[in-house]
């Protein structure tokens, strides 16, 4: 046998090259990939996150910045300019939107219930597409809230 023109290959039939004959059927048949292996199981939530999750849940309108839900930051460009560490925060002579300014942190209360409002799909951030920190309530300590 001369494997010329042929395509009898059990793991690469090359159909273009199979000649035409009356006598016989060309199938080929498609072997399904075995299924993908079952994701692992998620690692129990820690005792951070659960604590983060239940203040959450559990927030709401408060005088007391432990009782409003869970304190965000999300970057907004007031950040220092530090790679090594990206969460740090801008303190003096911090530019954003093209003005200088002393530094400061924004931040916001967000809790489930934010989302219950008639007109919301969801908790309202200002940005979408960015990420932050949680901070903690008891060791926040306000100057200016509007």
């Amino acid at each position: 046998f001369s494997n010329q023109g042929q395509c009898y290959r059990k793991g690469d039939v090359q159909v273009g090259r199979c000649r035409t004959d009356r006598r016989f059927d060309l199938y080929v048949y498609v072997l399904a990939s075995p299924p993908s292996p079952p994701l692992p199981p998620f690692p129990p939530d820690s005792e951070a996150v659960r604590a983060i999750n239940q203040r959450f849940r559990s927030g709401g309108p408060s005088d007391k910045l432990t009782e409003v839900g869970i304190l965000l930051h999300q970057w907004d460009g007031l950040e220092a300019n530090d790679e090594m560490r990206p969460y740090k925060m801008c303190v003096e002579k911090c530019t954003t939107l093209g003005r200088e300014m002393s530094g400061r942190v924004s931040a916001m209360a967000v809790y489930q219930g934010l989302k219950d409002r008639p007109d919301r799909v969801g908790i309202p951030l200002p940005f979408g597409n960015r990420g932050g920190l949680v901070l903690d309530g008891a060791h926040v300590t306000l100057e200016c809230l509007f």
